[in-house]
């Protein structure tokens, strides 16, 4: 059973013109895939929701370091003792359904938790009230390891800025409306889609729940 229905992996979409390009995609991406489904406790996949990657090919993509197991929760995870998830959206998304599928989500996993708002124009003055105030309608304080407000950032790929222990598994949690809003070259998802040690997550938007 799958107790995160709303949830999409996000993977890359290769260009068209590439010459074989799952040379190597499921096998590359098989070990972030085997993470985040033992860190979520589900014996099948999430659904992928691929954004295209136009600065990548499907010969930039590493290659594995051992095969995957049929069993993700019988898998060890090397090197990613704690799940780190950090939720990026936008002021209007903060006020919809991010903060509650974040809390929900480190709740379930007893993650850390970064909450980082998306300046993807100015910054309103009462946004961080707002945030505030968004977070106190759900069940927050039963984080095992409480929650961070962070400042604004401008680019997706700034929100792992102090997120860097290597023995973390980090999970970018954005909403399924902002990721179709940004420029994907911008915000550096390409390059974060090939980090071994992180994982983009999609949540639905609030009228296809």
């Amino acid at each position: 059973m799958n107790p995160f229905p709303w949830l999409s992996l996000v993977t890359p979409a290769f260009p068209e013109s590439a010459s074989n390009p799952d040379a190597g995609f499921g096998s590359a991406h098989s070990s972030s895939l085997q993470l985040v489904q033992w860190w979520l406790q589900i014996s099948s996949p999430l659904p992928s929701l691929p954004i295209r990657c136009s600065l990548l090919s499907p010969q930039t993509v590493p290659a594995p370091q051992t095969e995957a197991s049929e069993s993700p929760a019988a898998q060890p995870v090397p090197h990613s003792d704690v799940l780190h998830v950090i939720a990026v959206a936008s002021p209007a998304e903060l006020q919809n359904l991010t903060i509650e599928y974040s809390v929900r989500l480190a709740s379930a996993t007893a993650a850390r938790l970064t909450v980082t708002p998306l300046a993807i124009s100015d910054t309103d003055p009462e946004a961080d009230q707002q945030l505030r105030l968004r977070l106190a309608q759900t069940d927050y304080r039963t984080l095992p390891h409480g929650v961070r407000i962070t400042g604004p950032v401008r680019q997706v790929s700034a929100a792992l800025a102090d997120s860097t222990d290597s023995h973390q598994f980090t999970v970018l949690l954005l909403s399924a409306r902002d990721l179709t809003a940004i420029d994907h070259a911008v915000h550096g998802l390409p390059q974060l889609l090939l980090l071994p040690g992180v994982a983009i997550l999609a949540h639905a938007e609030p009228e296809h729940e």
